[in-house]
């Protein structure tokens, strides 16, 4: 595809996260202080399929949406699975190195 992708998660606190997702496509998400809660293995960010919220304005405005994110405690990693139409993006991040995975 061609698009190179650079995402960071920086925890602010047990409730709040900046949220970063940079693209060559232009594609940018910028969400400081996003609300999250963690239930179990699943990252919950209860703002993200409401109109308003950071992460729904920034996807939205490029035609994606959030599918899940989860939290692997034993490989210290976390997952953010996006969607766009048929294409499914992998984006696993852990401390300094990051896995981007395209399922079509």
């Amino acid at each position: 595809m061609g698009t190179k992708i650079h995402a960071k998660i920086v925890i602010d606190s047990s409730s709040t996260a900046d949220i970063e997702v940079h693209a060559t496509d232009n594609t940018t998400v910028e969400c400081k202080k996003e609300a999250y809660k963690l239930n179990g293995n699943k990252v919950v960010l209860p703002g993200a399929g409401t109109a308003g919220d950071c992460v729904h304005d920034s996807l939205q405005k490029y035609g994606l949406k959030l599918d899940a994110v989860t939290y692997d405690p034993s490989a210290d990693t976390i997952e953010m699975d996006i969607k766009k139409s048929f294409i499914k993006i992998k984006i696993i991040l852990k401390h300094d190195k990051m896995t981007i995975v395209v399922i079509e």
